[in-house]
């Protein structure tokens, strides 16, 4: 089971989130859950409200969440990753990123690349990587 956890309703990437989602429930069931965005003046407080909605709807198994200042794997090492673990919950953050608190209890950061990435995107590119990744482990072309 995978559990994705964002926060905010995807908008502008909505159908193509939605057609990943629906083809890595071929390989592997999938659940994606967004929790409501935060509002305050205070960054850190709007970090800190979004984080424990997150944490509290977070799923059994390893907690990856997506930082850019986290690893960095190559596709291969990815699917090895999501071999390895049946159970796993990403954990993408809103606007501001995501909490301290969510960030040290995971036990894996993770990282889509250097750059910052709106977090819609974000998602996108990782449900993307987790279907390439299970196409990967079934010995689909897809990854070529």
């Amino acid at each position: 089971m995978i559990t994705l956890l964002s926060v905010g309703k995807p908008k502008f990437y909505a159908r193509q989130i939605e057609e990943y989602l629906k083809r890595i429930n071929r390989y592997r069931p999938i659940i994606d859950i967004a929790v409501k965005e935060a509002k305050d003046q205070n960054v850190e407080i709007i970090k800190k409200k979004e984080g424990e909605c997150l944490q509290q709807k977070a799923g059994t198994g390893i907690v990856i969440a997506l930082h850019e200042t986290g690893k960095q794997y190559d596709t291969i090492a990815f699917s090895k990753l999501l071999q390895k673990h049946n159970a796993i919950t990403f954990i993408i953050g809103g606007a501001f990123g995501l909490s301290s608190d969510v960030l040290q209890k995971a036990q894996i950061q993770l990282s889509l690349s250097p750059m910052t990435l709106q977090h819609e995107l974000a998602q996108l590119v990782l449900l993307e990587q987790i279907y390439r990744g299970c196409s990967i482990l079934r010995g689909e072309k897809y990854h070529k």
